[in-house]
């Protein structure tokens, strides 16, 4: 079996679907997540809410494809995205979105590349890159200061604080400007 190439396309999100979804973990006897049945349509808002530790982040990496479901299936646009005949469409699937985590990952690299996250430096859009830092309401206090948007985050953005890293993290999901 050859590997298909990695896509860069992206795909319009019509619907999601979890169907009898159950996830656990080799470390856990039981089950983190039992039968769970979802339906998300273009344009919903949800919220996932719970105790610490009940499967909202699994849920996440379940959604986003990043894990595949122990038992049932998670369809998108009708597509099941763990069918191996749907890989391409799971990477599809995974470049439609940007995921912005309670701590989003930093290379030790200048506020500048971790917005461009993964962008050659000579490709980096700088308009691109205000806008983005606007919008996530960083642009004032990343312009403030002393070496600007050069200024370096340190290993895993330890010269941030949380909610700075968390801005800039919103940033970068700007900048990838994904649906």
């Amino acid at each position: 079996n050859e590997l298909n190439e990695i896509t860069n396309e992206s795909l319009k999100f019509k619907n999601l679907l979890l169907k009898d979804v159950c996830f656990s973990y080799r470390i856990r006897n039981n089950s983190l997540l039992k039968k769970i049945n979802l339906s998300i349509y273009r344009g919903d808002r949800i919220g996932i809410i719970g105790k610490s530790g009940s499967g909202k982040s699994t849920l996440i990496d379940l959604i986003t494809g990043t894990i595949k479901p122990k038992e049932g299936y998670i369809k998108v646009n009708n597509h099941n995205i763990h069918n191996y005949q749907n890989q391409d469409y799971l990477y599809k699937w995974r470049n439609s979105f940007s995921l912005i985590t309670q701590n989003p990952y930093f290379f030790n690299g200048s506020i500048l590349e971790n917005i461009a996250f993964g962008e050659n430096k000579k490709y980096i859009n700088l308009n691109k890159i205000y806008e983005s830092a606007r919008k996530a309401r960083i642009y004032d206090f990343i312009n403030k200061l002393p070496k600007k948007f050069l200024t370096e985050v340190g290993d895993q953005g330890t010269k941030l604080s949380g909610g700075q890293a968390q801005r800039i993290g919103l940033a970068r999901a700007f900048y990838n400007n994904k649906k």
